[in-house]
């Protein structure tokens, strides 16, 4: 059996016994304030206008866009179809355009959650919450494989190491400087 085959059973087992119309106006929402990293970009805003976090929203916008590049380039090369053009579904929402792989909405979500999870500040639980529900949202509205979204939450970590390093790399440097 293919990786498709399971990640189809995936996909349907939730429909069939985790999807409710109870539950559809939520999904929806979770995955439209993921659109363009929406959420991700107001919180980094309201951390930035606060001084004594301000380095957290620098790391925050700079996790964003390590993720807009990595994530468009993979798309770009892997070029996976969407469930949805596989299977005949009733979508709730408009049809994403673009490719599956990694999930983009997981990938943005995982990278923040798991830069303020590093950095240890208060908003790491209801970030990483927020990016577990974000991310099964779009598996619940089948416009992403279950390995899109594991692809998704590797790609995040990964971006928050990256942007780790960077910022390490940057407070050694400025450390250097002020010695000099």
């Amino acid at each position: 059996m293919s990786i498709r085959t399971y990640d189809l059973a995936i996909l349907d087992y939730i429909q069939a016994h985790l999807a409710h119309p109870n539950f559809d106006s939520y999904m929806i929402f979770l995955s439209k304030i993921g659109n363009f990293t929406l959420i991700w970009l107001i919180l980094g805003g309201i951390l930035w206008l606060i001084p004594s976090t301000r380095n957290h929203s620098k790391q925050v916008f700079t996790s964003l866009a390590i993720y807009a590049v990595l994530s468009n380039v993979l798309k770009f090369i892997i070029q996976r179809p969407r469930p949805f053009e596989i299977v005949d579904v009733d979508l709730l929402i408009y049809p994403p355009i673009g490719h599956s792989f990694p999930s983009g909405h997981t990938a943005s979500s995982w990278a923040v959650a798991i830069t303020l999870w590093r950095l240890r500040t208060p908003l790491r639980y209801p970030a990483m919450l927020l990016a577990i529900l974000i991310s099964y949202s779009r598996l619940y509205l089948y416009v992403h494989y279950p390995t899109d979204i594991l692809g998704g939450i590797v790609l995040g970590c990964i971006i928050a190491f990256i942007t780790a390093k960077i910022f390490a790399a940057k407070e050694s440097w400025t450390h250097q400087q002020v010695k000099s």
